[in-house]
């Protein structure tokens, strides 16, 4: 909301009693629902101008600037008019102005007319631009109070001639993608302008910067300050999108030094409040403050590689021998941690388990040669999971794709793979394909990057021999590994944990995404976090959640804007209507969108809001229509409205 404040000034009234009349912000863009004409204009009227006895209207005039360009025959509205009569209940009527060079206005309480009490002080009035283009925008108002029906008595006749003069700080406030001057009405008003964190799950280095729009008086007396009345510590303000020059709060210029924008950096979570003013060398100065809100970094998840709504995951284990016990037997323990802990978020379609559990020993030789699901054509597939976990036998450089109980079968199962990436060796434990490090890089690692997947690749020394390291060879957004033997180090109940954190069914959804739910790794036993070599990979999620909401409380009887920020980057195939919709309630909700990053990514759904006739409304995000961003329309994993699994549940908030 703009505020402008200038001058003391008198008029002449009869009886000795005293009228003050508060002039407020003029709305720059209007939304009247009762003139569809009204339209944009440029320019912003006087916040306040005291009235009291015997001043001259030209000394008035002579005293009040302006740098407004008004556009000749547009209807304006002007806000917030606060009257404090000498009485409860006095009528106000308003009277033409003769001067074409004025603008003309009614008044009334949010009409054209109506009564005036002294607790109903906040008023709005419309007028027409005047035909005179002139820097000079004046505003004349004329009026008198006449005494309520059955009342008896006459009331001062007043006059006073206003002219314009205006400090504005603007910004994105409905998250539309764009600085609208309607914004004006309610910019103040959390959650205002969203900013991420930053944007370190998109890349290295990469940021979210709120722009801020500057307009400074049209003087060249007195000084400008720009300041955070709230959340300070939450920013940094710097004069470019490049970070090259920071700007300290407060800061101050003289009106003409002014920057006409600043970009606004998000360093902590949590509201902020900023304000610009004005302070002339004598008098009332202005101000004008606008909102912003500092979010959570945003996060992928994995992509379905399908055209599935669910995606698929993965686990192969070709040693997970039974009876447990049998020499060379791995178990299944870690498989179902990890299958159990995303199956509830949106994985739980497809769960592909390729096991072989006929041991192969030298003392029990497989003698069905049955190697279970384990088929070189799902092994070849095993990349198409958006979550892979592999618990085989290994060391530095690869690990054991699959057990026989003979050469010539395991030359079947390579079918003619270079013998460099891929050879049949015999063990104790029998014969099994050798698969080497290149061997993943070359076949798995392409799909699994593009899925954004999750892997949990537990053959022993996954993480050893640096860029022979098969853990890293696999690919994928996020992967979990260790250095040593598997399971002896990790076990089922690290990888609960970790993917209860993940799920939210642990510490209450509050370390949803893959670095908070790791930490700094001690609380596992030796498993290892690793990525692409910069932090995106921490920023990960299985599916979807509500990160923040707006507004949080009643709004009071104003226009407004309200949102729901994810914790995701979002698929906006589905449109922001079916998105987000009212669930109930008689207040006028509008305008839905989705906003998201500089890439035109989403991660928020926005709306407008009007309760200026009162009511409420429930906001209602839908699960199914609420989706992560994914390679195909029609896939996505659905929210987990309440970031506990199992997805698919709505959020839902009232104001």
């Amino acid at each position: 909301m703009i505020r402008r404040a200038t001058f003391w000034g008198r008029v002449a009234m009869g009886a000795g009693l005293l009228l003050c009349l508060f002039i407020g912000p003029l709305a720059k863009a209007v939304d009247s629902p009762d003139d569809p004409h009204i339209q944009n204009v440029k320019g912003n009227a006087v916040t306040k101008t005291k009235v009291g006895i015997d001043y001259e209207e030209e000394e008035l005039e002579k005293k009040s600037a302006a740098n407004v360009e008004p556009i000749a025959g547009e209807k304006v509205k002007i806000t917030s008019i606060i009257l404090q009569p000498p009485a409860a209940n006095w009528s106000f009527k308003t009277f033409p102005d003769d001067a074409s060079n004025f603008v003309e206005v009614v008044v009334g309480l949010g009409q054209n007319s109506g009564i005036i009490t002294q607790d109903a002080q906040n008023l709005q009035f419309w007028g027409t631009a005047p035909n005179d283009t002139a820097d000079f925008w004046p505003v004349k108002a004329e009026g008198n109070l006449q005494p309520p029906p059955g009342g008896s008595g006459t009331l001062p006749h007043w006059s006073a001639k206003i002219r314009a003069y205006v400090v504005d700080l603007d910004t994105d406030t409905n998250n539309n993608g764009t600085i609208d001057d309607y914004e004006d009405e309610y910019e103040e008003y959390p959650s205002g302008r969203v900013v991420c964190l930053d944007r370190e799950g998109d890349g290295e280095g990469l940021d979210d910067l709120g722009l801020i729009v500057l307009t400074p008086p049209d003087t060249d007396e007195g000084t400008v300050k720009l300041e955070a009345i709230e959340g300070g510590s939450r920013i940094k303000v710097w004069r470019d999108e490049n970070k090259g020059q920071e700007v300290v709060l407060p800061a101050t210029w003289s009106p003409a030094e002014t920057p006409g924008q600043l970009y606004v950096d998000g360093i902590a979570l949590g509201q902020v409040v900023l304000k610009l003013s004005h302070t002339p060398p004598e008098g009332d100065g202005m101000e004008d403050s606008v909102a912003l809100y500092v979010t959570e970094t945003i996060s992928w998840c994995p992509d379905s590689n399908s055209y599935e709504e669910e995606a698929i995951a993965v686990s192969w284990e070709p040693n997970a021998y039974y009876p447990p016990g049998a020499d060379g037997w791995l178990g299944h323990e870690t498989a179902d941690a990890v299958l159990n802990g995303v199956k509830d978020q949106g994985y739980n379609i497809t769960i592909c388990r390729y096991q072989d559990t006929s041991p192969v020993t030298p003392n029990d030789p497989d003698p069905d040669e049955d190697i279970g699901s384990c088929t070189r054509g799902n092994f070849n597939g095993a990349c198409a999971g958006a979550v892979l976990h592999v618990m085989a036998h290994g060391n530095v450089g690869f690990f054991c794709g699959v057990f026989r109980n003979s050469e010539e079968r395991i030359e079947d199962w390579i079918a003619g793979e270079p013998g460099t990436h891929m050879v049949a060796v015999d063990s104790d434990w029998g014969w099994y394909a050798k698969v080497y490090s290149q061997w993943l890089k070359d076949n798995w690692k392409p799909a699994l990057d593009q899925n954004k997947a999750i892997v949990v690749f537990l053959p022993c020394h996954n993480a050893e021999g640096g860029s022979s390291s098969t853990l890293d060879a696999c690919g994928g957004r996020v992967r979990f590994g260790n250095v040593g033997e598997v399971p002896t180090n990790i076990t089922g109940a690290d990888l609960a944990k970790l993917f209860g954190r993940m799920n939210g069914t642990q510490e209450g959804g509050m370390k949803r995404t893959a670095g908070k739910a790791y930490g700094d790794g001690s609380d596992y036993n030796d498993i290892l976090m690793h990525g692409n070599g910069d932090n995106t990979h921490k920023w990960t999620t299985l599916c979807p959640a509500p990160n923040a909401v707006f507004p949080t409380a009643a709004p009071g009887n104003r226009k407004g804007a309200g949102c729901i920020i994810f914790d995701t980057y979002m698929n906006d195939d589905i449109s922001a209507d079916e998105a987000v919709t009212k669930a109930a309630g008689a207040m006028p909700v509008s305008t839905r969108r989705w906003f998201g990053n500089p890439d035109a990514i989403p991660y928020l759904v926005s709306f407008d809001f009007d309760k200026r006739g009162g009511g409420t409304a429930t906001m209602r995000a839908n699960a199914d229509k609420c989706r992560s961003c994914e390679n195909h329309t029609e896939g996505g994993r659905y929210m987990d409205g309440n970031r506990v699994a199992p997805n698919g549940d709505k959020k839902e908030w009232a104001f």
